[in-house]
């Protein structure tokens, strides 16, 4: 694999568990230097942030189903091209750990009307390497997972039968001797509805919706589960859209109609108070980052009217204090500024976005300050 210089980029803290303490004072996040273009070049469809060899890249692909092209960006414009899937593969999620990265996705199975629930690796070797977890009759949502030391929590959602609503299913894998435990079913899910998976403190908690509303479930650091699913006392639950543990709070963004999202938190009673709204055209993920007591997110409007784009950064404390600001207002619409991600420390982070399609894309990034 061939490696650039690294970028100083540093990963984001461990996800802890929810607890009781006064929140602190949190620091306004305002841009610091100029927008600078970074020269990747290419289609790119799709950006996530991602830990490698101890710190923060986006990764970008070229095509959301079966990428042709695979790379790692550092805010300095360093690039690392890696070995493309298998066409058989289509990834799903992507996580890194150490000197090697993941991503959980499905592929075609050997065994006639079957799916494979797969995960690939890259390494030093560019190519990635190619393991069959878990052998399904169907996956009717796009696998997710996480990864704490060497152990790997997947999510992925299966078809009910004669019309049922589908079950959420979890596994464990320990990925140094890729010893795989047998999938477990943690009831039925919310067609189309959320589900996530995160690292905490101790072991990794999951969330998802079912008729009822928002469900938490819990596994310890090898990935076995801690108990049955447990709803959250959540009175006005609306469709969820991101899930993020932050030091003492964990913080979940969701649907408050055509033209906001809303952002609350949980407490480890599992009461859920809304805090803060904020303005976005589009009912999508927020990238979000911890930052000290509260939480940092990048959101879009457009403005049909004046026919303009705007990306902002809004900085939340858990008592719902918010500021706002713009980081880029362009001529266009909501695909003119597209795939924004947060990379970087509580800071001095980075806000990365993507304008463009097919050879005109182009990436950009500008430095946040949180003072």
């Amino acid at each position: 694999m061939a490696r650039a210089t690294s970028a100083a980029c540093l990963a984001l803290p461990l996800l802890s568990s929810v607890a009781s303490a006064a929140p602190k004072a949190v620091k306004e996040c305002k841009p610091k230097a100029p927008t600078v273009e970074l020269a990747i070049g290419g289609t790119i469809e799709r950006t996530e942030p991602l830990d490698y060899q101890g710190q923060r890249w986006i990764l970008v692909v070229d095509k959301i189903v079966k990428p042709d092209k695979v790379r790692l960006v550092s805010a300095g414009g360093d690039v690392i091209e890696l070995g493309k899937p298998p066409q058989t593969v289509e990834p799903a999620h992507y996580m890194g750990r150490g000197q090697a990265f993941y991503a959980i996705g499905t592929a075609r199975s050997q065994t006639a009307g079957k799916r494979d629930v797969v995960v690939l690796r890259w390494g030093t070797d560019p190519r990635p390497r190619l393991t069959t977890l878990w052998t399904v009759d169907a996956v009717d949502g796009k696998p997710r997972a996480a990864i704490r030391d060497e152990h790997m929590v997947a999510l992925w959602s299966q078809p009910g039968a004669d019309g049922k609503p589908p079950h959420l299913m979890s596994g464990a894998v320990e990925l140094e001797e890729m010893r795989i435990a047998p999938s477990q079913d943690l009831g039925e899910r919310k067609p189309d509805g959320f589900f996530d998976v995160v690292t905490l403190t101790k072991g990794f908690g999951a969330a998802f919706e079912n008729a009822a509303g928002l469900v938490r479930a819990s596994f310890d650091a090898h990935g076995k589960s801690a108990g049955a699913p447990a709803p959250l006392q959540w009175a006005a639950a609306t469709p969820v859209q991101a899930l993020l543990p932050c030091g003492e709070r964990i913080w979940l963004v969701h649907s408050a109609g055509d033209k906001e999202l809303a952002l609350a938190n949980y407490d480890a009673a599992g009461s859920v108070t809304e805090v803060a709204k904020v303005a976005s055209s589009r009912a999508e993920p927020l990238p979000m980052q911890c930052t000290q007591d509260g939480l940092l997110l990048a959101h879009r409007t457009a403005n049909a009217k004046d026919n303009t784009v705007a990306l902002s950064i809004a900085t939340l404390d858990a008592k719902g204090k918010i500021h706002d600001r713009p980081v880029r207002d362009i001529k266009g619409g909501l695909d003119d500024v597209r795939e924004p991600q947060l990379v970087g420390n509580s800071e001095q982070p980075n806000a990365f976005w993507v304008e463009g399609k097919a050879e005109t894309t182009k990436v950009f990034v500008r430095e946040l300050s949180c003072e």
